[in-house]
């Protein structure tokens, strides 16, 4: 194996990387219109949303003599993670964007698995930026803020 033919391009590293984290922003941003939005909080954390409709003053019965209390339903975790996952490869699979054949200057590797890889660092990278968005600039949703505070409260 001859290492000169992995030798880097930092010009065309800077150019993907900036790629990279422009697609990622540019999913973490499109996926949070869903993701942010009522109706999935309701289906990604029934305990919250069931909190959250009796803390509105909503007209479900709340007397627990005529309905029994049921248990707490879980959260559905991963389900962000395999959706941002979805929505890259089919991202960078339409702009035929393989980072790794680019890097690598090969265009005989698979296009299929470059996909994938880079699908899968697209979406880790959105999950990045979920996390500066919310966690360090706290830009989020005011159903996302109210669930972050029921989530602190109850555990």
């Amino acid at each position: 194996m001859d290492l000169l033919e992995f030798a880097v391009d930092f010009s065309v590293l800077f150019d993907v990387l900036v790629l990279i984290v422009v697609l990622s922003l540019l999913v973490e941003r499109a996926l949070s219109v869903i993701f942010e939005s009522s109706f999935f909080i309701a289906w990604y954390d029934p305990e919250f949303s069931q909190e959250d409709q009796r803390n509105k003053g909503d007209n479900t019965p709340s007397d627990d003599r005529i309905t029994p209390p049921s248990k707490p339903k879980k959260k559905k975790k991963g389900a962000k993670e395999i959706v941002a996952i979805i929505v890259s490869i089919i991202l960078v699979w339409n702009i035929d964007f393989d980072a790794i054949a680019v890097l690598m200057k090969d265009e005989s590797l698979s296009p299929e698995l470059g996909y994938f890889i880079t699908g899968l660092i697209i979406a880790g990278g959105s999950k990045g930026s979920i996390k500066l968005f919310n966690d360090v600039l706290d830009f989020r949703s005011d159903v996302e803020r109210r669930r972050k505070e029921f989530n602190t409260q109850t555990h």
